[in-house]
C-alpha cells in the first residue's frame, strides 16, 4: 500500500491510496476531509503535494522494515539504506534546507560565536531524530518521549545541554507541523526519574569535569619533586 499524488488542475492534487499486491492494482480516492490527519492540505501546490507523500511513503517502508528486521543485525550496507529511508521519511533535504533558513530569520547566525551555537545542536538533533525515526506529530507521546530522555542518557549529555537541545528539537517539531497544517505538542522537560538518570549518566561520564580535591600540605609535599619550573612549589606553598 502506497500513497499517490495525481495532478488536478492547474496545480491541484488528488490523493489516492494505492495497492499495489493486486492485478489490477486497486486505488481508493482519499477525500479532502481527511487530507489535515495525514499532513495535507487543499491549498498545498501539486509540488508541495508529491513531497509530503515522498515522506508519508517512506514512513510507511520504514515501519514495514523495522517488523521485518526487528531481530536482525542490519550490516553496513542495510544500514546505509535505512538511514536513506529515514532522512527521506523524517529529514527530508526540503524541509532541513528550509528549516534552517527559519532559523536564519529569526536572527541566528553563523558567523556569530554566540547565535551559531544553535546550528550545532541542530546538528546533534538530527542525529537523534534518524536514531530514533519518530514523527513529529508523535514525539510528545510518553513512550516516544521517554525514549528521547533514554536517548540523551545514553548519550551522556548534560541536564543543561539536554535543555537547550530539546528547545531545538521543538523548534523543529512546531516548524514541520506547521509545514503541514498539523499542530505540535512539544516534548516537556525530563522530570524525576529520567531526569536523575539524565543526571547519573553524565557524572559518570568522562564528560564531567568536578571541582578538585583541596590542596594540602601532605598533598604538596608528595608532588614536589614533579613541579620542575622554579618557584612553583613556593608559589602553591605560600597559597596553602
Amino acid at each position: 500500500m502506497a500513497y499517490e499524488v495525481y495532478r488536478s488542475g492547474k496545480n491541484g492534487f488528488r490523493l489516492y491510496l494505492v495497492d499495489y499486491s493486486v492485478t489490477p492494482k486497486k486505488q481508493t480516492k482519499i477525500e479532502s476531509e481527511a487530507y489535515t490527519y495525514l499532513g495535507f492540505s487543499k491549498e498545498m501546490s501539486y509540488e508541495e503535494a508529491l513531497a509530503r507523500k515522498k515522506q508519508l511513503n517512506s514512513q510507511k517502508k520504514l515501519e514495514a522494515k523495522e517488523v521485518q528486521e526487528r531481530n536482525a543485525v542490519l550490516n553496513i550496507t542495510k544500514m546505509k539504506k535505512h538511514y536513506s529511508l529515514v532522512e527521506d521519511a523524517f529529514l527530508s533535504s526540503d524541509l532541513v534546507l528550509a528549516f534552517e533558513k527559519h532559523l536564519e530569520a529569526l536572527g541566528y547566525n553563523r558567523d556569530d560565536n554566540q547565535k551559531k551555537k544553535i546550528f550545532s545542536r541542530w546538528a546533534t538533533v538530527q542525529k537523534l531524530i534518524k536514531d530514533l525515526s519518530i514523527p513529529v506529530e508523535k514525539y510528545a507521546r510518553s513512550s516516544n518521549s521517554t525514549k528521547i530522555y533514554k536517548w540523551f542518557a545514553r548519550n551522556e549529555y548534560a541536564p543543561d545541554t539536554v535543555k537547550k537541545l530539546l528547545h531545538v528539537l521543538n523548534m523543529w517539531g512546531e516548524f514541520v507541523s506547521e509545514e503541514h497544517n498539523q499542530t505540535y505538542a512539544p516534548v516537556k522537560l525530563p522530570r524525576s526519574q529520567y531526569k536523575q538518570e539524565i543526571r547519573e549518566a553524565y557524572l559518570d561520564s568522562k564528560s564531567f569535569r568536578s571541582e578538585s580535591d583541596p590542596l594540602t600540605p601532605e598533598i604538596l609535599h608528595q608532588i614536589q619533586k614533579d613541579l620542575v619550573v622554579p618557584g612553583n612549589f613556593e608559589w602553591l606553598a605560600i597559597s596553602i
